[in-house]
Order: structure tokens, then C-alpha cells, then sequence
């Protein structure tokens, strides 16, 4: 076998078996399963998120901001990805719920 196809199978192995980090919230601590609010990151831009009816109409609902910063919204729950993982990782298909 040739150098290249041992390169190439070392490079495959090594991008195949990529280790993921964990999402982080804004005081940089682990985001694990629960229950959190979505917030802006920045005082003074609004609110965190809820369902409100589209256009005058109860249903369907869209996610929107709050307008005010004082209204924490709904909070959300992050799930669906491989139940040996406790917290949530990046770059990996998950659900998220709203919790009301």
C-alpha cells in the first residue's frame, strides 16, 4: 500500500471521529438539558422570544422578540441529540421546544 492511502485513511479516521464542544451561554457556563430563556446579548435590544398568532390569527404561530428588555419571554428546551451527551453540542442536529 502506498503512503498516500495510509495518509488518506489517517485524515478520514481523524475527521470522522471529531470531538464536538459544548454551547455555551453568556457567562460561558455548559448548556446542558432544561429548561433556558433566549436572550439578546446586548441590554437595550429587546426582550427574549414567544409565539404570537401571524397576523391577527391564533394559528399558526411564529417566534418573535419581545420588545421590551424586561420580559424574559418563554423559555426553551434543547433536545434530541445522543442520550450520552448531557450537554448540548455544536454543529449537531437537535430540537428545540418551546416549555409553556
Amino acid at each position: 500500500m502506498s503512503p498516500t492511502f495510509y495518509f488518506a485513511l489517517v485524515l478520514t479516521l481523524a475527521l470522522a471521529t471529531k470531538t464536538y464542544g459544548a454551547v455555551l451561554d453568556i457567562d460561558g457556563d455548559i448548556i446542558f438539558r432544561g429548561s433556558y430563556y433566549v436572550l439578546p446579548v446586548i441590554r437595550g435590544r429587546g426582550g427574549g422570544v414567544t409565539l404570537q398568532g401571524r397576523g391577527g390569527e391564533l394559528c399558526p404561530y411564529d417566534i418573535v422578540q419581545e420588545s421590551s428588555e424586561v420580559d424574559e419571554g418563554i423559555p426553551v428546551k434543547f433536545s434530541n441529540w445522543r442520550p450520552r451527551v448531557a450537554f448540548v453540542p455544536e454543529s449537531q442536529d437537535l430540537n428545540i421546544k418551546t416549555d409553556s
